[in-house]
């Protein structure tokens, strides 16, 4: 282990670029640590981390580093799973990205499930926009993403795995019938909207079906939280749009009425997302299957 310990050390420093928060998460003083890397360094005769900056920052040399070390601690942790560690015990701790939106709803049965399986293992979930979801895939500061694919995005490097494919839904409380199960977006201007501030995806659909549909609803309640906006639709206080997935997030298919739009053209794959050199153990590919057959 004495060997694992330096990749495990540099890793830890360059998540969290502070050494006391580091020292922290390794349960070490900071001065240890402090001490630890200025040997490495010393060792192999380049400085891993710019000091200079706040929070620090890996040099061109470092980030190799990091590059090799986490292939290293992903070698050994694959290595003790097909001795069967893994079946004998699970433990240590999964990170999965995903967006803010998706997290309320969908993660209280996920880690109900996954707890049964693997009540050992520490889940970590980072909330964040899409691009920032991808950047810590990239980074390592995660092990797989459950997000959106982007058509201006390479996944070369990734294993992508489809989960579904998303369409925009016109969504309802159940006291309300639009009387079929695909509606003309004109039937808009007689609702009232509740919308996500401007900058918000669903917002700028929403103004996209109205130019497309030639309809101008002049009738809106503007809120910043997806989950107010949910809450609202649920009491009857308007209609929104919602991505088709959300209908397997928890209650919400018998919360709310989701109907399809003629004139949506907006289809998203949704999808588990993780680099092609990264070893997937069970505890990850048991959450992986989980949050797949949770659609």
């Amino acid at each position: 282990m004495a060997d694992l310990k330096r990749f495990e050390y540099v890793l830890a420093l360059s998540e969290y670029k502070n050494f006391s928060q580091a020292a922290a998460q390794l349960n070490i003083s900071q001065s240890t640590l402090s001490q630890y890397i200025q040997k490495i360094e010393k060792e192999i005769g380049v400085s891993l981390f710019d000091r200079s900056v706040s929070p620090l920052k890996l040099t061109q040399y470092g980030e190799i580093y990091v590059k090799g070390a986490r292939k290293i601690i992903d070698a050994y942790c694959e290595t003790l799973d097909s001795i069967g560690d893994a079946d004998s015990g699970a433990f240590g701790s999964v990170r999965v990205g995903l967006s803010p939106s998706r997290a309320g709803f969908m993660l209280p049965e996920v880690i109900s499930k996954f707890s049964e399986i693997y009540p050992d293992v520490t889940l970590k979930f980072i909330e964040s926009k899409s691009k920032d979801i991808m950047k810590n895939l990239a980074e390592g500061n995660i092990d797989f993403a459950y997000t959106v694919t982007s058509q201006g995005d390479s996944y070369e490097d990734y294993t992508v795995i489809g989960v579904d494919k998303e369409r925009i839904m016109l969504v309802t409380s159940p006291d309300v019938n639009l009387g079929e199960v695909e509606v003309d977006f004109r039937c808009a201007e007689a609702l009232r909207f509740i919308l996500l501030e401007e900058n918000q995806l669903l917002t700028q659909i929403f103004y996209h079906l109205c130019k497309k549909s030639g309809v101008s609803p002049e009738r809106y309640i503007c809120v910043s939280e997806l989950s107010t906006a949910i809450a609202l639709v649920k009491s009857g206080m308007g209609v929104m749009l919602l991505p088709s997935s959300y209908r397997n997030y928890g209650k919400l298919k018998s919360e709310l009425n989701f109907y399809g739009i003629k004139q949506s053209d907006s289809v998203r794959e949704l999808a588990v997302i993780y680099k092609k050199d990264k070893y997937i153990n069970k505890p990850m590919k048991a959450l992986v299957k989980i949050m797949c057959n949770n659609m």
